[in-house]
């Protein structure tokens, strides 16, 4: 047996014994393989989750303990961290410390350095620079996400540069000095997966490959599915398989499940509406696209909340008739007067000349960010959208044959959607759709199921706090309309709230332990009074008044302001 395998099993029997979780199977089988055998590189592809880094941190220290290396005196030479940046690779030399203090092994910390007492050997992080490779001699260096690495200044990703350069620093340990990479997969593209694919090479390199559960049995496939619904961004984040540099973004069973069969929605009173513009003049095409967003119920779980599609629009051009800035003027005001609207969202084409003309006709022009993070954001929301069904899209033929021509790309390390590279295919709809789905999280709902009534909380006669309250739209036995009290949206703070004071009641859901864990649970739930049972009573409903608007409750504070303002109360 490998004496760095020996001591790594000895350290991990006394890091457990100082509270901390052990090897899992997996780490414990792969370590043993790679130690027992003469190959100088570790290449592992995982899931997110599979406590690559962490399992990282013990692998270093069996490094360096577990190894006579020769010191010329007066040296110190280093086990390296390398990762996207230096502030991430920080988080590796906390653990260190953390595991050091367990063992009680002497030791040093200084910016990025921990120095082991009185031995000439250390820990040491560095960001993913060529530049910043280029110092101390190794005895090992760990590339932590070696995949998902971009250059500032390109977008391109450095690691074989980075490569080239570490193994140099550990030219003086030739014989000794290990190579690990560990990273969750990217595209096929990348220098990470092309290792990966050359498979176990004797002498040279050994390669693991594992999905999230995999790695680490605390996590169940179940769980990673609820997280993230996108199949294709599931296998790529979870199930540890690399995906092809373009694809089909949406899959077509639940693209097609997100279409309501009608061509227009119309405005509801006191509905908060958004417009999307992507704009093309003369020889291009304009679409115009008009969304808000709403509450739904669902059985037995929080409700959600959905981007809905109410207007899409094209200005096309014609042989004789190009499309003018005029044209695309007159719809956005058009539709800005129906639907209420203030504001307009467009990318940056075209937007400061529309934005001066907008300007004098009462409407604000709102260029988003087009940097590639804020895209792949937006792009991330929108596939997410479709996979789990809260996109409810209008019966038009050219904005669904967008989305299904829709491809997915590599672009400076991140994730994008367009049109293919093909001169019939367009993603001006799509585009619009993709502004829509970053605007849609910040709008109040309108209509859905699910009421919200908003209050503001006073204390000492000024405002304190603005409390929401939700509430689901039903009938009784005889249809008359009455509100029953809801749950709060899922991803809202007042979700988060409410859930802390639910556990703390001595409740808890399934969704909690996958969201929480099981520790944090038991933390919030500890000392809790016996519960009773969280339905609503009769006396929680709102009835609707004959007007049609529904009679919500009033604090205290509020009834006393309004009653010094010789104001009528409900």
């Amino acid at each position: 047996m490998d004496n760095r395998y020996r001591t790594l099993l000895n350290l991990d029997r006394a890091l457990v014994g100082g509270g901390l979780p052990p090897l899992t199977p997996f780490w414990k089988q792969e370590c043993q393989r790679f130690f027992d055998s003469d190959c100088r590189n570790w290449f592992v592809q995982a899931g997110r989750g599979a406590i690559k880094s962490t399992t990282a941190v013990r692998i270093a220290l069996a490094e360096v303990l577990g190894h006579e290396w020769r010191v010329p005196r007066g040296e110190v030479h280093y086990f390296v961290f390398v990762s996207a940046s230096k502030e991430e690779a920080f988080s590796r030399l906390q653990q260190m410390q953390t595991y050091l203090g367990i063992l009680r092994i002497p030791f040093s910390a200084a910016g990025d350095t921990i120095s082991l007492g009185s031995l000439p050997l250390g820990f040491k992080v560095l960001g993913c620079q060529v530049a910043s490779v280029s110092g101390p001699r190794c005895v090992g260096v760990f590339l932590d996400e070696c995949a998902k690495w971009t250059n500032t200044d390109d977008g391109s990703n450095p690691v074989k540069h980075v490569v080239a350069s570490a193994r140099a620093m550990t030219v003086t340990h030739a014989s000794g000095a290990h190579l690990f990479a560990f990273s969750s997969p990217m595209s096929k593209t990348t220098w990470h997966y092309e290792q990966v694919e050359k498979g176990d090479i004797s002498g040279q390199q050994i390669v693991s490959v594992a999905a999230s559960w995999e790695a680490n049995p605390s996590i169940s496939e179940a769980e990673t599915h609820a997280i993230e619904p996108d199949h294709k961004t599931w296998r790529r984040e979870y199930a540890g398989l690399a995906q092809d540099a373009t694809s089909a973004a949406f899959e077509s069973e639940p693209l097609d499940a997100c279409v309501t069969r009608i061509k227009r929605r119309g405005p509801n009173a006191g509905g908060r509406y958004g417009l999307a513009i992507d704009i093309g003049i003369k020889k291009d095409r304009t679409a115009l696209l008009v969304f808000h967003a709403e509450l739904r119920s669902r059985p037995n779980a929080p409700p959600l909340k959905y981007l809905c599609v109410d207007v899409v629009e094209w200005l096309v051009p014609k042989l004789l008739r190009p499309v003018s800035m005029t044209d695309v003027e007159e719809r956005i005001v058009s539709l800005a007067r129906e639907y209420k609207l203030t504001k307009v969202h467009s990318d940056s084409r075209e937007a400061a000349s529309l934005g001066e003309r907008l300007k004098g006709r009462g409407l604000t022009l709102v260029e988003m960010p087009m940097a590639v993070s804020a895209q792949e954001k937006r792009a991330s929301t929108l596939m997410g959208r479709v996979a789990n069904g809260t996109l409810d899209l209008l019966d038009d033929p050219e904005l669904l044959k967008e989305m299904k021509q829709a491809e997915t790309h590599l672009s400076g390390g991140h994730w994008l959607i367009s049109a293919p590279n093909r001169r019939s295919c367009h993603d001006d709809g799509l585009d619009c759709l993709l502004l829509a789905s970053e605007v849609a999280q910040t709008l109040p709902a309108t209509g859905g199921n699910i009421v919200v009534s908003s209050k503001i909380l006073y204390q000492d006669g000024m405002p304190a706090e603005l409390q929401h309250n939700y509430y689901e739209r039903r009938r009784d036995a005889n249809g008359r309309a009455y509100l029953m009290p809801s749950a709060p949206p899922e991803g809202t703070p007042d979700f988060e709230i409410a859930r802390i004071k639910r556990l703390r009641s001595g409740t808890c859901t399934d969704a909690d332990l996958r969201d929480l864990g099981e520790a944090k649970c038991l933390q919030l739930m500890q000392g809790s009074a016996d519960p009773e049972a969280a339905e609503p009573s009769d006396s929680d409903l709102i009835y609707e008044l004959e007007g049609g608007e529904f009679e919500f409750p009033i604090s205290p504070l509020e009834e006393q302001i309004h009653r010094q303002l010789n104001r009528p109360v409900r």
